[in-house]
């Protein structure tokens, strides 16, 4: 009898202290048992209960007037949720309207996932027998910071959310994620983990819940029934970041943020709703976090391509423009190419940029058969943190002026003679035109093909690339500034 009435008092006790502990919402569950003159009320944990020392069943038995409860036996037992091994049991006799037993976990008993099972039988007859998952832990736990990557997801879009916890033991907890109809699990590794989710396509504020387990579920199962005992609500802004307007002070020819698209927010789509598509995947890019540096990681082979000359045109001549980019490398590269764009034309022009020994630039011009090469002094593509780097091309009569930047400042310039604006005009190529009406001039989308990666391409972060019309007056007044 002493035995059942500490499996009783077992439920209950884990219910509070899950309360105490652990700021859990909720109350243990209530069974309510209808047999012929008398009526019982069971209470113990709920499912998923963090308890560390004690679990509590209480039963009330609500009699019929002059009805005594006779014969009645509660009996409960504590199994391995893994290999269903009975660990320890208990039995109480119950011979008073009102019992209470708590049952004490052993110090042996692990941190894990247990299943607790308590029957109840009259006359040795099984009135009712359920079932309670719970998890032996010690500790507490807690959500210490939740980031977002990017700060505001797009509509119709992917972002990271990364979440930081304290916890006990060595034993990895089990994270569950809830947003937008969509769940996502993670193993929490060195108090962090992370997870990618789908945004939806109208703006407002958004609730992820995080479900926080302390163990993996057991083999054979991919997540957990029930509610995760510590739970945090994180909110998450959706906003839209329009498309640059058609118009003679807005530089951005074309623009890829990367924060979990591959959308062009540049001038290109309102010139042609052709030039709207996304960009191409070459691989398997995936989004991705280092050093608080967000974009699409690219192993060696991975980009994106665009099926058009990303370069600003007006009457169909290359003007001025500067390529930005926003990338980040884990370690120093060499002969690795980060960008290409060619115009499928009588006479191709095109540009590449790649990196060279030493964390140089290397950049590439050729016009038909005419092309032309050359290198920074100096680094310019760092390894270990976030490179800012742009290049501004501006072709004159007699040469191509050419400047490479970052965030010290300008790291290399040149002019390359006999490369002229001559050189910058395609023969017949296949193109969109849209007359621009604060200068009357014919703005050109041209067909072609356009590459970030790809083969030989680096391997790292790339978290934007663009391409702005403007010189070098713009460049050094930051006015083509997509940052």
């Amino acid at each position: 009898m002493r035995k059942l009435m500490v499996c009783a008092v077992v439920c209950a006790a884990v219910a509070a202290i899950l309360l105490a502990m652990f700021a859990c919402e909720g109350r243990p569950f209530v069974l309510e048992i209808d047999n012929g003159d008398t009526a019982i009320e069971l209470e113990s944990i709920e499912a998923g209960a963090i308890v560390s020392d004690e679990i509590e069943v209480v039963l009330k038995l609500r009699n019929n007037p002059g009805s005594e409860p006779e014969g009645l036996r509660l009996h409960w037992a504590v199994r391995s949720a893994q290999t269903a091994e009975v660990l320890l049991e208990r039995s109480l006799e119950l011979d008073s309207p009102y019992a209470a037993a708590k049952l004490t976990l052993p110090e042996e008993l692990s941190p894990g996932l247990y299943v607790l099972e308590v029957t109840l039988y009259h006359d040795e007859q099984l009135v009712e027998r359920h079932e309670r998952e719970f998890f032996r832990s010690f500790g507490s736990y807690e959500f210490v910071r939740v980031s977002s990557y990017p700060a505001a997801f797009a509509p119709d879009s992917e972002g990271i959310l990364v979440a930081r916890i304290e916890h006990p033991g060595a034993a990895p907890p089990f994270v569950r994620v809830r947003f937008a109809g969509q769940d996502r699990t993670a193993i929490v590794k060195d108090g962090r983990f992370e997870v990618v989710l789908h945004s939806p396509k109208a703006e407002g504020v958004y609730v992820a819940r995080f479900e926080l387990f302390p163990v993996r579920p057991p083999a054979g199962r991919s997540d957990y029934d029930f509610d995760g005992p510590v739970v945090h609500n994180h909110k998450l802004i959706v906003k839209d970041r329009p498309v640059a307007e058609l118009s003679s002070e807005d530089r951005r020819f074309s623009q890829f943020r990367l924060r979990g698209n591959l959308r062009d927010t540049g001038l290109r789509p309102k010139l042609s709703a052709e030039s709207s598509e996304r960009a191409s995947v070459i691989g398997e890019p995936r989004l991705a976090v280092r050093d608080e540096v967000f974009g699409y990681w690219l192993e060696a082979g991975d980009g994106f391509e665009v099926s058009d000359f990303l370069l600003p045109m007006q009457d169909g001549v290359v003007q001025a423009f500067t390529l930005a980019f926003g990338i980040y490398l884990p370690e120093d590269q060499r002969d690795r190419h980060v960008f290409s764009t060619v115009v499928d034309a009588e006479r191709p022009i095109g540009v590449t940029i790649s990196i060279g020994q030493e964390g140089r630039l290397v950049l590439s011009l050729f016009s038909g058969d005419e092309s032309v090469t050359v290198e920074s002094d100096e680094r310019v593509f760092a390894a270990g943190v976030s490179s800012r780097v742009r290049v501004t091309v501006q072709p004159q009569p007699e040469g191509t002026a050419v400047r490479v930047s970052d965030r010290r400042g300008v790291r290399f310039e040149q002019i390359i003679t006999g490369f002229g604006a001559e050189e910058w005009k395609p023969g017949a190529f296949k193109r969109r035109d849209i007359r621009d009406e604060a200068s009357g001039r014919l703005q050109s989308v041209a067909a072609g093909r356009t590459v970030v990666g790809g083969d030989d391409g680096f391997y790292g972060i790339i978290e934007s690339f663009s391409a702005s019309a403007g010189g070098l007056v713009a460049d050094s007044s930051g006015r083509s500034d997509v940052y």
